[in-house]
C-alpha cells in the first residue's frame, strides 16, 4: 500500500457533508418509495442524535441506552 495515500476514512469524510446533503434530499423526495424515505430519515436521525447500542433492563422493564450511554427510557416496576 502507498503510505502517501489517504485512507479510506479520510477519503470519505471529504464527502460526509454531500453524503448527508442528498440523505435529506432523498428524505423530502415525495417522488421516492416511502422504505427509501424512512430509511434515509432514520439514517439522518442516527446520524445526529446516534442510535440505541443495546437493551438493558432497568426494574424488570427493557430500557434503551443511547450511544453516549444514557439512559432513554427507565419504568420502575412497582412491587406489591
Amino acid at each position: 500500500m502507498d503510505d502517501d495515500a489517504p485512507d479510506v476514512q479520510t477519503l470519505a469524510q471529504e464527502h460526509a457533508i454531500a453524503a448527508i446533503e442528498a440523505l435529506a434530499a432523498i428524505a423530502q423526495d415525495d417522488s421516492a418509495p416511502t422504505g427509501v424515505q424512512i430509511r434515509a430519515i432514520s439514517m439522518l436521525l442516527d446520524i445526529g442524535h446516534g442510535k440505541p447500542t443495546r437493551p438493558k433492563r432497568c426494574a424488570g422493564q427493557v430500557q434503551a441506552i443511547a450511544a453516549d450511554d444514557r439512559p432513554l427510557v427507565c419504568w420502575v416496576e412497582e412491587l406489591g
